[in-house]
């Protein structure tokens, strides 16, 4: 089955190259013997020697309905097209994968990603792509791997879709053009799995780019016309590949955003309507509710579990009460999209036996990953195509102030970086405090936290940086710790004589500053230049809104008594890791939108940390392990704050609040009588507020 063909070619048998298959006698084809020898021979054979006959057999080895055969075809198909220059690389397995009909390629291709194993090349692709010289690969191998990895996105095991995901952007980081000319290519491809990632993989490679001073040679160009091809193809009014799918269109428009901030020349007023208008009456995949039959909803409904069902594609209707199935507007919209989910391709006849072994192996499995059922995947296509529409139509009222994204998108595509693990030179109470217990709570040393507010460098960073906002909770051996925390607010100067007052009295409850607002899904690469950025606190015209809180405001002697405008100087990140854990970060802190926004900020590469338009760190967060979920550290650089307070006639004001305390594990049960009074008591609690002299 080897040779064979290379001989033929020797000996020129034939006007293309034949098979050993085509001079067996019929009654010696005997399938398995012969499908064994041809499959483990593709791997051995020259380049040379694949011609039509060896394509006819794969066809007629994939119409088996032999799923052993198919995978172990599958695997090493997947092994040749990695390599560039062999005439079934990339682009061919890419080209018969992509004429199959979405059904039938998940039956087959998608089943074998799921169910490769470690040693599998599905995995060694995925490792490779991972590795940090693998970026510095020829442009052409790149564009032939960044086709495998996009072909994985099929699949429903969501790690491995991630991993493809993520490895896209790391691969063309430092050269994009081919994955944006794979963004355009996917367009075509029939699976909204494929064009929705690999459309996320470019949007990525495009925020950790365009901040950079010095960023990839072609960034700029390839990002024009990428951006030029979703308007015309996706974006605009009767675009070819027009979608209305959350995910893949907010993808689309960011990248055309992105374009706009490198050059606003290149993006046109009705470029910018493109990005902001409501879907069409003829735009929707949706058939009108009184032309779907119930025989047509049937294998829809059959994937429409009682979770998904109620809470997901509950969302999607205003004023309907949890698990109310008769509300009438839930009830169309549900029909529409189980009547979608069967015009997709899903038949519950042919996915049932899989989804049910998927369910099974879910429910069972340890390693916290995730395999969706195939009818989950086609319920998850409709379903964001479902969302948005509603939400460009006005339909979903939290849209987009309160929640400018989806809850269920599923990864960050800028990836994010783990911000490094630093520590500010601070000294140790435990060494020079009691370790008694009592003695520790009662009379053991007050951290000086304000020592660490200000200073000129920070993990290597010089120039003077101020301390916004942190949480220190450090600890030694024998159980005693301490816990604080920094909260920061810009307020006017007028007000400082009054806050002045009022904070030398002793301090009820209501007087702290304002926490910072929560962004939980906001991508970290938005960050700060979005309008998703804090949309609750930014105008109609989605400028940042300055002094927008008040601090002081409280009820007392019967009427409640008005505070004084106030400015959070902070901004969480806080993007819920449990969608990918390639994404479980935590939180992370930046500077409020407005300030951002007043030094044009922005941030690069995943990192926690922006730089100012000349590539200079202008803020820096860090971690340090410690107990509980350990310390976390935002500066930002002084000389950003000064300027943003003499603008704006503003003052800094730091408050630190904490306490000296015990780990949990140190208490017994019941607590001691003389540990619960000093708790009551307080006298184990500090605070501080710096800037009201």
């Amino acid at each position: 089955m080897v040779e064979f063909p290379e001989r033929a070619k020797k000996w020129g048998i034939g006007a293309d190259l034949p098979e050993l298959l085509d001079y067996l006698p019929r009654k010696r084809r005997l399938f398995y013997p012969i499908a064994n020898a041809f499959i483990e021979g593709l791997y051995w054979r020259d380049a040379t020697s694949f011609g039509s006959g060896t394509a006819q057999i794969v066809r007629v080895l994939l119409k088996r309905k032999d799923s052993e055969i198919a995978n172990r075809l599958m695997e090493v198909l997947l092994g040749i097209a990695a390599r560039r220059e062999h005439p079934w690389n990339g682009a061919w397995l890419w080209s018969r994968l992509a004429s199959m009909e979405m059904p039938h390629r998940d039956l087959m291709w998608s089943e074998f990603i799921r169910c490769s194993e470690e040693s599998s090349n599905v995995s060694r692709l995925l490792a490779w792509a991972e590795r940090p010289a693998a970026s510095k690969a020829d442009a052409a191998v790149l564009s032939n791997q960044l086709k495998l990895l996009a072909l994985m996105t099929t699949t429903t095991e969501r790690l491995v879709r991630d991993r493809a995901t993520r490895a896209m952007v790391l691969l063309s980081e430092s050269q994009p053009r081919a994955l944006f000319e794979l963004a355009i290519q996917s367009l075509e491809f029939n699976d909204p799995y494929v064009s929705e990632r690999v459309l996320a993989a470019a949007y990525g490679v495009a925020l950790r780019n365009w901040g950079l001073v010095r960023r990839s040679p072609d960034f700029d160009s390839s990002l024009k016309v990428l951006a030029r091809e979703l308007l015309t193809s996706v974006l605009e009014v009767g675009a070819p590949h027009s979608t209305w799918h959350t995910l893949t269109r907010s993808y689309a428009e960011g990248i055309v955003q992105v374009l706009g901030m490198l050059n606003s020349r290149l993006v046109h007023p009705k470029d910018l309507a493109s990005l902001t208008r409501a879907p069409g009456a003829d735009e929707s995949p949706f058939r009108p509710i009184a032309m779907i039959a119930d025989a047509e909803v049937v294998d829809g409904e059959s994937t429409i579990h009682m979770d998904f069902g109620n809470y997901t594609m509950g969302r999607l209707v205003d004023e309907r009460g949890n698990y109310d199935m008769d509300n009438l507007e839930y009830v169309g919209v549900r029909r529409q999209i189980a009547d979608r989910i069967g015009r997709l391709g899903y038949r519950e006849a042919d996915f049932q036996h899989i989804d049910q072994i998927i369910a099974r192996y879910s429910e069972s499995r340890r390693d916290g990953n995730r395999s969706d059922r195939y009818g989950k995947k086609y319920a998850w296509i409709a379903y964001f195509e479902m969302y948005g529409l509603r939400s460009r139509s006005g339909r979903l009222k939290e849209f987009p102030r309160h929640e400018p994204r989806s809850a269920d998108a599923d990864i960050d595509p800028s990836f994010p970086v783990e911000p490094p693990d630093w520590r500010p030179p601070l000294p140790d109470v435990f060494a020079s405090s009691p370790v008694d217990r009592v003695q520790w709570l009662s009379a053991g040393q007050t951290p000086n936290y304000a020592s660490v507010i200000s200073l000129g460098r920070v993990d290597g960073h010089s120039g003077g940086w101020v301390l916004l906002d942190a949480v220190f909770h450090e600890g030694a051996d024998d159980g005693r710790e301490t816990q604080a925390w920094v909260t920061t607010a810009f307020v006017p100067k007028r007000s400082i004589g009054s806050l002045r007052a009022e904070f030398a009295t002793p301090a009820p409850e209501h007087r702290d500053l304002p926490e910072p607002g929560n962004d939980f899904y906001t991508f970290l690469g938005e960050v700060p230049w979005s309008e998703r950025f804090g949309s609750d606190i930014r105008r109609a015209d989605g400028k940042p809104l300055v002094l927008n809180e008040r601090i002081l405001d409280h009820y007392a002697d019967g009427k409640w008594r008005e505070g004084y405008p106030a400015e959070s100087t902070s901004r969480i990140w806080a993007w819920e890791g449990h969608h990918s854990p390639l994404n479980d970060l935590g939180n992370v802190y930046f500077p409020s939108p407005s300030f951002a926004d007043f030094h044009s900020l922005r941030g690069v590469s995943g990192s926690a940390d922006l730089i100012d338009r000349n590539g200079r760190v202008a803020s820096i967060f860090r971690r340090h392990p410690g107990p509980g979920f350990g310390s976390a550290y935002f500066y930002v650089r002084k000389d950003l704050i000064e300027s943003y307070l003499d603008s704006r006639l503003l003052t800094l004001v730091t408050m630190i609040r904490g306490e000296r305390t015990l780990h949990y594990d140190s208490f017994e049960r019941p607590i001691p009588d003389e540990i619960q009074s000093i708790y009551q008591s307080r006298i184990n609690d500090f605070a501080m507020i710096l800037g009201l002299e």
